[in-house]
């Protein structure tokens, strides 16, 4: 399944703890949507506020949470939908 991955453009990280892993997940939603925020990265408060929404759901919210596009009010006001998983792709 790795290959598979690897050969469709992921790239493999090491992560060796929660910080690692939340420093990875913010990274990759910058990048993936780099276009909607204008080339500018979802600020501490931003990304704070995307944790409280995502974090300390069930099974099934979770699952939900991850097909669907999560609303992100920035701060300036504006509001963005997040996608987390690219099923098209």
């Amino acid at each position: 399944m790795m290959e598979q991955l690897e050969l469709n453009g992921y790239e493999t990280v090491t992560i060796r703890n929660e910080q690692q892993l939340l420093d990875n997940f913010r990274a990759i939603l910058n990048e993936r949507h780099a276009d909607k925020f204008k080339n500018q990265p979802l600020t501490d408060k931003e990304f704070q506020c995307l944790l409280t929404m995502i974090n300390g759901k069930s099974i099934f919210e979770s699952a939900r949470i991850l097909r669907d596009k999560l609303p992100l009010k920035r701060n300036d006001e504006t509001e963005e939908y997040l996608s987390f998983l690219d099923t098209k792709n």
